[in-house]
């Protein structure tokens, strides 16, 4: 129990650091399609989308430790959150489009994120804390 605890705690984690890393760069991009300096060039993007890049493999990574310890429906709602955050991540590290297209797919994604986000909690709350009344 106290293994599934800490790797689905990690995996909670990656998502706040994968998200933090993902709200970053979403901010550099919409700064550059205003028209905005980009802080001194194609540097702090470059590091940015990096950052994201590198968070969303340790959110995979945390999210493969979690697929042999299961249960099943944790697992699966495991690997649905980490599709969802690279979704998000993708959309914003791929080729610019116009701003309000990606604004609106972005809020679409966004909803399915958080979702998946409280999909994947309800779950592993489930299994670290079943109902005792059953």
């Amino acid at each position: 129990m106290q293994e599934r605890r800490a790797a689905y705690a990690r995996v909670l984690d990656r998502c706040d650091d994968a998200h933090a890393a993902f709200a970053q760069v979403w901010e550099l991009r919409q700064e550059a399609a205003g028209g905005a300096p980009l802080a001194d060039g194609p540097g702090p993007v470059r590091d940015a989308a990096q950052e994201a890049q590198r968070t969303l493999a340790e959110l995979r990574r945390a999210v493969a430790h979690v697929l042999p310890l299961g249960p099943q429906a944790v697992s699966r709602r495991a690997e649905a959150l980490s599709k969802r955050q690279q979704q998000r991540v993708e959309l914003v590290l791929g080729p610019a489009g116009e701003l309000e297209e990606m604004r609106a797919e972005l809020a679409s994604l966004e909803e399915q994120y958080h979702l998946a986000y409280g999909a994947f909690t309800t779950a592993a709350q489930s299994v670290l804390a079943p109902d005792e009344d059953g």
